[in-house]
């Protein structure tokens, strides 16, 4: 029986590492550095539709000596919650949405320099859409998934 692909699981089934075999081939369920090898073997490659090292450790992890599937990935604002389900990754999705925020208030920066040649009333105009922007962070939806879904507000013309 050949082997593809040794799969280095940590204590929660949770795939650390994968790497194809070269050399030796070490037993299944060797403990190395706090990792359990487990063997994929060229007879589960189909089924366990192992097309992609990568994508198999984001959508597959050990549980009770099988591999069980997370199912695919929503979106990169996401996360395995470690025991069922995906969900946001709040930390990650907030500081992308902060990160955005700050793109556009130094790209409008110039608007309030004292040589802008701007009016009095575009430059009001502008600290109010800057305003905004600040505030954003205080009015995204709870169920916000994808900084793509961010209502900004609209950039004075």
């Amino acid at each position: 029986m050949g082997i593809s692909w040794l799969a280095y699981v940590d204590i929660e089934g949770n795939i650390k590492n994968i790497t194809g075999v070269s050399g030796l081939i070490p037993e299944d369920g060797t403990v190395e550095n706090d990792l359990t090898i487990r063997l994929i073997r060229d007879t589960e490659i189909e089924s366990l539709n192992f097309s992609d090292p990568a994508q198999f450790l984001e959508e597959n992890f050990w549980r009770d000596n099988y591999w069980a599937s997370r199912g695919p990935k929503p979106s990169q604002w996401y996360k395995w919650d470690g025991d069922s389900e995906w969900v946001v990754d709040t930390a990650v999705l907030l500081q992308e949405v902060r990160y955005l925020r700050h793109i556009k208030l130094s790209s409008s920066d110039w608007t309030q320099a004292v040589d802008s040649p701007l009016s009095d009333e575009k430059k009001a105009e502008w600290r109010t859409y800057r305003q905004a922007l600040r505030d954003i962070m205080t009015n995204l939806p709870a169920d916000l998934d994808d900084p793509e879904n961010v209502v900004w507000p609209t950039e004075p013309s």
